[in-house]
């Protein structure tokens, strides 16, 4: 073997491969969370209540609790993969339960800060 390869002579014939090493991006995949429709955001909880659906449709979001709505220090996100950080647009949604309504406060990484009935 020459001082200018810098090959071995088993990687010259074929039998070690180069190993690749691939990254691992940690996307948890959020199959068993509940969904709930979500009004866009409002400046407090009194817009949240007294939206009418004029400025925009619900949109589905994803949520961490294991009931049908979302309680203070679950996580909402925006699809259903977990991702960390968690992106969301802080303020206030509502949620409408047909005679109901519900104030959600979501903080700018998902969290719900605050739920209050309408």
């Amino acid at each position: 073997m020459s001082l200018g390869n810098a090959n071995t002579a088993a990687q010259a014939r074929g039998k070690n491969k180069a190993v690749k090493i691939r990254r691992h991006k940690e996307i948890v995949n959020a199959a068993n969370y509940n969904t709930v429709s979500l009004s866009p955001a409002q400046a407090d909880a009194t817009a949240a209540c007294a939206y009418s659906g004029g400025g925009g449709t619900f949109t589905t979001y994803y949520h961490t609790n294991a009931g049908p709505l979302p309680a203070v220090n679950d996580r909402v996100y925006k699809d259903r993969r977990a991702r960390n950080p968690n992106s969301f647009a802080a303020g206030f949604y509502q949620i409408d339960l047909g005679k109901s309504k519900v104030a959600l406060e979501i903080n700018d990484i998902g969290k719900v800060v605050l739920v209050r009935p309408c």
